[in-house]
């Protein structure tokens, strides 16, 4: 049995955690806790799949003060933790090259386990862009080469964490996040029932899936939907996810009389019914390390409008467009009316052979800790330059 210990900042209804949950439910041999860093959602919907598979969600305890006091109560928290704890693996979540300092504070309190830094960004978000990226290329720079092995969901997120000579001198990974593909198959009869059941009829829909934090641009969305408004009455919203702006989100919809256009979800396991009912997929994230909605969005048949920000390997079929965020909201509502006329198929199949099925994805990883662990080889899924 392999013990791991993933280490994320927060454990709520995010990507990470949905992420993470696919790990557990696919590979066998695999004993996963989880150490939460500061946000912990003690009702979040992927509690059950940690814990009724033998797992433990741990939650540090929260820290004050300035940045740097926060980054070095973190350090002596893990460095702690991590010497009482012992694991195999201990698999840090971060987005920007400061989070390196976990993995060296993992691997301080734990000098056994194999130390995993995995990037899930290539940007930061506001406030505060300068220090924040100041301190991104500070701990890039000094803390970058402390794993023992890299991993991203993309190049372009593999290079923004990493210093491209730790990249090529220590075992470093692009894998996908996964999906459960099975569950985003398209069927005309259930698309008809999803939208009955949401009092949905003739409208033309648009959605987003996400959290509602700054990365996801939720006022530009709130912006796009206006618009789409103005240039077609018959328009509804579905917006899934929830996270810190949620409230905020819906009062500013109240205050500019767009409530009226917007089913809001909330957070939840099963967002297939969301996809069939929906028309067309935006994500105008000003940052994504990915972007799996993208992802399940087009095996669903969708055509997705997203930002020029989200990775290319993203594209897995012609349903996606990458559209600049410095265009207006108007011609974001304008490129996604334009799809109305694409008629959906199904597209698993697609999906599944450029490589995001989730047990496929949970079996390259296993593979990467037996790599780690006993030097097998995952070749087929190393990093280089020119591709994945």
């Amino acid at each position: 049995m392999i013990t791991v210990l993933q280490i994320v900042f927060a454990w709520g209804s995010g990507g990470v955690e949905r992420l993470i949950c696919n790990y557990i439910e696919n590979m066998s041999g695999v004993k996963i806790d989880v150490l939460i860093l500061q946000k912990y959602d003690e009702d979040s919907i992927f509690n059950e799949t940690v814990t009724k598979n033998g797992g433990y969600i741990y939650h540090l305890e929260n820290v004050s003060g300035w940045i740097l006091s926060r980054l070095k109560q973190r350090y002596a928290k893990i460095k702690e933790f991590c010497s009482e704890h012992k694991y195999d693996i201990i698999h840090v979540n971060g987005g920007t090259g400061i989070d390196c300092l976990y993995a060296y504070a993992a691997k301080k309190g734990c000098p056994s386990a194999k130390v995993i830094m995995q990037s899930h960004a290539d940007n930061v978000e506001p406030p505060h862009l300068f220090f924040k990226h100041v301190l991104h290329r500070v701990g890039k720079c000094l803390f970058s080469n402390k794993p023992d092995a890299n991993l991203a969901c993309s190049n372009n997120s593999l290079k923004w964490m990493f210093k491209e000579k730790y990249i090529t001198d220590k075992p470093s990974y692009v894998l996908f996040n996964g999906i459960k593909i099975n569950n985003f198959s398209y069927d005309i009869t259930e698309r008809q029932n999803a939208r009955e059941d949401l009092g949905l009829t003739k409208e033309y829909v648009v959605g987003a899936v996400g959290r509602f934090v700054p990365q996801k641009n939720p006022y530009f969305i709130l912006e796009i939907i206006k618009e789409l408004t103005i240039l077609d009455k018959n328009i509804a919203f579905i917006w899934v996810g929830d996270g810190p702006l949620f409230d905020k989100i819906k009062l500013t919809a109240q205050e500019k009389h767009l409530d009226s256009y917007i089913h809001f979800v909330g957070a939840t396991k099963n967002t297939r019914k969301f996809y069939l009912a929906m028309d067309c997929f935006i994500l105008p994230s000003v940052y994504e390390g990915l972007g799996i909605v993208n992802i399940e969005a087009q095996a669903i048949g969708l055509p997705c409008v997203v930002s020029n920000k989200v990775p290319i390997e993203a594209k897995v079929t012609d349903l996606i467009e990458f559209i600049p965020l410095e265009i207006s909201a108007r011609d974001w509502a304008k490129r996604i009316i334009s799809k109305k006329s694409i008629v959906r198929v199904d597209n698993t199949k697609v999906v599944r052979s450029m490589g995001y099925d989730r047990y496929d994805t949970a079996q390259k990883l296993y593979c990467i800790y037996q790599d780690l662990l006993e030097g097998e080889s995952c070749e087929k899924i190393q990093y280089n330059n020119s591709s994945i």
